[in-house]
């Protein structure tokens, strides 16, 4: 048996990953059977998979949500707080804001841009952690994430997945990249209230 993958065929391998098959980068995710997938699941017999970058609709999903993670970590290794919320799209942007009354500021906003450039740079692995919604709520609040802790108590889901980076735990929605270094390029800088997210949309 077979794997496809962008139309070439590999042999079937029990418990392999996309990513062990082929070389993925530039990619991001992919779609298995039509299904988004990271690239880190395991390819079944005779699927068809298509590798997905930040220029199809899904893998920008993908790279944005994984850029929002990163920003996270950024603002809590910066700041010491997890701090900030996604508030809405501006059109190629999205602005963010603090929840803890922090100030937002340009000197602010630029040291967060290089810790996530540093982030970026370091390749680190992004690990799912699936976990009774329970245990899930748990573990942000003893790593001091109570926003995401609040967020997720009541949602009508048995198993919630976490994102590990660097340590700590996210909670996000989607699939996102494997890795950090997937994100290419981005802008983090002050605006109003608050910052504005920066990132290459989908053609």
């Amino acid at each position: 048996m077979m794997v496809y993958i962008n139309g070439t065929g590999f042999p079937y391998t029990e418990n392999q990953s996309i990513q062990d098959y082929t070389d993925t980068t530039p990619y991001i995710a992919a779609a298995a059977n039509h299904k988004l997938v990271s690239l880190d699941t395991p390819a079944h017999k005779g699927e068809d998979i298509q590798l997905l970058d930040a220029n199809s609709k899904s893998g920008f999903f993908c790279y944005r949500q994984t850029l929002f993670l990163i920003m996270a970590l950024a603002c809590r290794e910066v700041t010491g707080y997890y701090c900030i919320r996604v508030r809405q799209s501006i059109n190629k942007a999205t602005f963010c804001q603090f929840i803890n009354g922090q100030k937002p500021t340009a000197a602010l906003a630029d040291s967060i841009k290089v810790r996530m450039q540093q982030i970026i740079d370091a390749n680190l692995p992004i690990e799912k952690v699936v976990l009774p919604r329970k245990d899930a709520v748990a573990l942000l609040q003893d790593e001091g994430n109570s926003d995401s802790a609040e967020q997720i108590q009541n949602l009508a889901r048995k198993t919630l997945t976490l994102y590990k980076v660097n340590n700590r735990h996210f909670f996000m929605d989607g699939v996102l990249a494997v890795r950090t270094g997937s994100i290419t390029k981005f802008d983090f800088t002050f605006y109003g209230e608050g910052f504005l997210l920066r990132y290459p949309n989908y053609r």
